[in-house]
């Protein structure tokens, strides 16, 4: 059976993809199961939506049988090397790990990083030739490659969403002759802050008495995000939006959004409701002054945005300017085919009945099993495995 696992609390688009997966499993009657937190944002949508699914509680791990829960034929999925795989070693079930950050293979690589990055380039030859390893762009494979020096064939998996039979955003009726309503939707963490900063700098530049802006940003902590901005517009407005998501922050986007701006899952949010969509990408400081930027169909294999880090060579897209010259009076037509590009570029690329059915295959295909991770990865997992296999009160089965 398929078994979802992740530690993360905090809504993000790991939990998106998570619930989009097991709602369209549950849609053709495929139960699955959930390793998370109780009482949280993912758990409760699930619900909600009557997808029927078995849960074991991730802070239980170190105090009940995990044995009676996952059997040795389950599949476990993950998008991060969590240390907790290391409580399944005895169960030894199949696992993929399914790469959606620019850090999948690099989190908590502090320590002994020469040792690390050793086991680390051997782990994804394993999980490449058992096929347990799928990207969902091309990025996490450069990163991948850049870090570790070793070139990839890649299986990739994009992220799913929820598509729509209609372009909402083309059944509006709505005149832009005084007010663009941009939304930009982002946790209020250092790397989705920073980039919002070259936004406002770019919009102040731009602003006139003729044409008014308003910046809607949604995200987790209002007070946090507004604190790492630390700008003061002038010219135009900004708000906050605490906490939107599924049919609430759909139905805002549909009634509020000229211009959807984000990065990752967050910028399909709005593209697949055909509202014309930048894809931003990520960094944890101001934009560069040359930063322009690209609707998401200009991008290449699947990718969600980049993470950028003084290395990475400036791409010349669109100012803001000429992005903005689309809502003119007589641009109708223009913002149309964008609009109509972004619509089809999801339903294209990231249709969720299309990606849980290659989803289910790539699970199916994977021959690879916890203990091929953990004795491959010693440099990360050494520690934790001869602990428990030493001192029996830590054993998580008896």
């Amino acid at each position: 059976m398929i078994t979802f696992l992740f530690n993360f609390k905090e809504i993000g688009g790991v939990q998106v993809l998570i619930f989009n997966l097991m709602r369209e499993l549950s849609k053709s009657n495929i139960r699955t199961k959930l390793i998370y937190h109780k009482n949280s944002w993912l758990t409760d949508e699930l619900k909600k939506h009557k997808v029927e699914f078995d849960f074991f509680c991730i802070e239980d791990l170190r105090h009940e049988n995990i044995n009676i829960f996952v059997k040795h034929d389950d599949i476990l999925v993950t998008t991060i090397l969590f240390m907790e795989l290391v409580s399944f070693t005895r169960i030894n079930p199949y696992f993929l790990l399914w790469d959606v950050s620019f850090n999948t293979f690099f989190y908590e690589m502090r320590n002994y990083v020469y040792i690390r990055k050793l086991t680390r380039k051997r782990l994804i030859n394993k999980m490449l030739n058992k096929k347990g390893l799928v990207f969902m762009d091309k990025e996490c494979v450069r990163d991948v490659e850049k870090q570790l020096r070793i070139k990839i064939d890649p299986s990739y998996l994009p992220i799913p969403v929820i598509t729509y039979d209609v372009n909402h955003f083309l059944q509006r009726q709505r005149s832009y002759a005084t007010t663009i309503h941009l939304t930009y939707i982002g946790r209020a963490i250092t790397w989705k802050i920073a980039p919002v900063r070259k936004l406002l700098s770019d919009l102040e530049k731009i602003s006139s008495n003729s044409r008014n802006f308003c910046l809607h940003i949604i995200t987790d902590d209002v007070d946090r995000f507004r604190n790492g901005l630390d700008f003061t517009p002038g010219g135009f407005e900004v708000e906050f939006h605490q906490n939107l998501s599924g049919e609430r922050l759909r139905e805002f986007l549909v009634n509020t959004s000229d211009l959807h701006i984000a990065m990752g899952t967050s910028c399909l949010e709005g593209a697949t409701l055909g509202i014309p969509s930048i894809l931003l990408d990520a960094s944890y400081r101001e934009l560069p002054e040359n930063y322009t930027y690209k609707w998401i169909f200009e991008n290449d294999g699947y990718s969600l945005g980049r993470i950028l880090d003084g290395t990475n060579n400036v791409t010349l897209y669109h100012n803001l300017s000429e992005i903005l010259v689309n809502y003119g009076e007589h641009q109708s037509e223009s913002l149309s085919t964008i609009s109509h590009k972004c619509y089809e570029y999801v339903k294209h690329h990231h249709d969720v009945a299309k990606i849980t059915n290659d989803f289910v295959s790539s699970c199916s295909n994977s021959r690879l099993k916890i203990n091929d991770v953990l004795y491959t990865d010693l440099g990360y997992y050494v520690k934790e495995v001869i602990k428990r296999r030493f001192n029996k009160d830590l054993f998580l089965i008896d």
